[in-house]
């Protein structure tokens, strides 16, 4: 359990990808033809992607949390999917 915090990325770095993420989602809701059609562009999976490409294998849990918890909130945010939904889509 310890060395998953000393590999804890910067909360701030954290910060910055969850609220990309958030506002990724936006976009993507943005870029739906129509409200009740399925996305079939998501910004946030290559965003996601860059970053554990890019991040140490270490630190993977912790953006793996933090995706999850942007991927709840864009779903209550701009979609307005219930909790058990958005667990499941994620």
């Amino acid at each position: 359990m310890m060395r998953v915090w000393s590999h804890r990325p910067q909360f701030l770095h954290l910060g910055f990808f969850i609220v990309a993420y958030v506002l990724g989602c936006g976009f993507a809701q943005s870029l739906a033809i129509t409200p009740i059609t399925g996305i079939s562009i998501w910004p946030p999976s290559g965003l996601f992607i860059a970053t554990l490409v890019l991040a140490s294998r270490q630190s993977w849990p912790w953006w793996v949390l933090g995706g999850f918890l942007a991927e709840l909130f864009s779903n209550f945010l701009w979609f307005h999917s219930p909790l058990p939904a958005a667990f499941l889509i994620y």
